[in-house]
């Protein structure tokens, strides 16, 4: 299954599922919005979501009118950070805007984005495309943080986007993109989404960089498949070794393991040597588990014709 329809899967029986708690979210504080602050109720903008495609992304309008033409990254002088981030104290947020931004509320309308598909739940923020454009100068391989759908949250989110440089924004958000697409996970989105409520209304403080990028790998699908594949291996190097020592009679030293699984071989072959009394010395018995079961079958075949 592609990365596409198993995240599009992910998103759709997410958002359904919690409607009945997000949907009456929504509709009460575009109503609270409009009596306090007036029309618009919510902001519209025109962002990247995916690749080169941009969409007009809806959120609640949480600063005063026209603050969209006061404060942008055509306005405001590039320091060292382009991603252009304003303070919550910032006097062009209203009340009530930023009561919304305190509980994570001002995003919620893009809930609806999510189930046209123009966005997913998990992924890098949508970027307006000046901001796209000086990102690309300075850093060129900022385009790849679009390889994968924009969200409503992502690694950079638990963080906090203000505690990051911008070099290493963008390294967790095409961390994340290449991750998603090398091996797609759901635990990992569940845990992103989950990490970010829980840091929403307070229960879990904030990840450092170093915590976000042990997340990425631990849930990881291709990372398990990669220790999974090489403890087979190493257990099919053992069950060789044992059929050469059966075969032989007397303990044999293998030459292509390594001294540290050389170790843990003799040390494995003590504690059974321990454990059944009656096992000659210099030999152990076949261990003959459901996942080498026919591997050892074939091995004690090839013993008992080399024997008779």
């Amino acid at each position: 299954m592609s990365v596409s329809i198993a995240k599009r899967i992910f998103d759709i029986v997410l958002c359904l599922i919690t409607v009945w708690l997000w949907g009456p979210i929504v509709i009460i504080c575009a109503l609270l919005n409009l009596l306090v602050n007036g029309r618009p109720a919510f902001y519209l903008s025109e962002r990247r979501v995916y690749n080169h495609s941009c969409a007009r992304i809806t959120k609640f309008r949480a600063m005063v009118r026209h603050a969209d033409k006061i404060a942008n990254r055509d306005t405001m002088p590039i320091s060292d950070k382009i991603f252009l981030n304003i303070p919550a104290d910032s006097p062009l947020y209203t009340p009530l805007g930023r009561l919304f931004e305190r509980l994570c509320f001002t995003e919620l309308p893009q809930l609806l984005h999510v189930l046209a598909g123009q966005m997913s739940l998990v992924g890098n923020r949508p970027l307006p495309e000046n901001v796209v454009a000086k990102l690309r100068s300075r850093y060129p391989y900022a385009e790849d943080r679009f390889l994968v759908r924009a969200g409503m949250t992502g690694p950079v989110q638990l963080i906090g986007r203000d505690n990051l440089p911008d070099d290493k924004r963008l390294s967790l958000e095409i961390r994340y993109c290449k991750a998603c697409l090398e091996s797609y996970s759901v635990r990992l989105d569940f845990m992103i989404l989950l990490y970010t409520v829980l840091i929403g209304i307070g229960i879990s403080s904030t990840f450092s960089v170093y915590q976000v990028e042990q997340l990425l790998d631990r849930y990881c699908r291709y990372n398990l498949a990669g220790w999974w594949n090489a403890y087979l291996e190493h257990q099919h190097e053992l069950i060789e070794v044992l059929t050469a020592k059966v075969t032989s009679g007397v303990p044999a030293k293998d030459t292509r393991l390594s001294s540290r699984r050389r170790e843990a071989l003799w040390r494995s072959e003590a504690v059974e040597a321990r454990g059944s009394g009656h096992v000659p010395k210099g030999q152990i018995k076949l261990v003959e588990t459901s996942m080498h079961r026919r591997k050892d079958q074939i091995s004690k075949k090839a013993v008992i014709a080399k024997v008779s």
